[in-house]
């Protein structure tokens, strides 16, 4: 699940997986620990069509933080806004909606080895852990 950006109000900018295939804070982790609030939103950081930083102390543009923040940079580059609200999408259906049909059929298709056994959903077992049956 990806979440796909309308005006960042609900998105966390460091904790929300909204680009990449990592959270911010994972991925650039020396300019996370300079951040003053760790939970902001998306919007908290973008206003007036400008990346609005709060640092614990001054940013240091050289050596490893430095080569973090300009990767960061780039990387949150040309995001694409709008008024609308920000939503989870699910990366495993083309329409973005979750539903168990297409997760089975993606694990049946992409994660088993064999192609001729279909998932098997066992009803004495726990939903919870059925689709381990």
């Amino acid at each position: 699940m990806r979440k796909r950006i309308g005006n960042g109000r609900n998105t966390q900018f460091w904790s929300d997986l909204w680009v990449g295939d990592q959270t911010l804070k994972e991925r650039f982790p020396r300019v996370f620990v300079l951040e003053r609030i760790k939970d902001c939103s998306i919007a908290d950081r973008w206003c007036d069509d400008n990346w609005n930083w709060n640092w614990i102390r001054n940013m240091n543009t050289e050596g490893r933080t430095g080569q973090q923040f300009i990767d960061l940079l780039c990387v949150i580059e040309g995001i694409d806004w709008s008024e609308n609200e920000d939503v989870w999408r699910w990366e495993l259906d083309q329409q973005g909606i979750f539903s168990v049909a297409c997760t089975r059929i993606h694990v049946d298709n992409l994660l088993l080895h064999s192609g001729e056994l279909l998932t098997r959903w066992n009803n004495l077992v726990s939903i919870k852990v059925n689709i381990l049956g």
